[in-house]
């Protein structure tokens, strides 16, 4: 099963990359994830996230 997992944790970072979405960590510990469209989420990293 973590084979499955990490298989569909690369495929996401894959995807996002794709997207063209980068990820700041901000200090607080939260990330800021912005699309290329400029639409800004920040929200608490899940526990697979680094």
């Amino acid at each position: 099963m973590k084979s499955v997992i990490d298989q569909l944790i690369t495929l996401h970072y894959e995807i996002r990359e794709k997207a063209g979405v980068t990820t700041t960590k901000l200090a607080n510990g939260t990330i800021k994830m912005t699309s290329e469209d400029g639409v800004v989420i920040v929200r608490a990293p899940y526990e697979w996230e680094t």
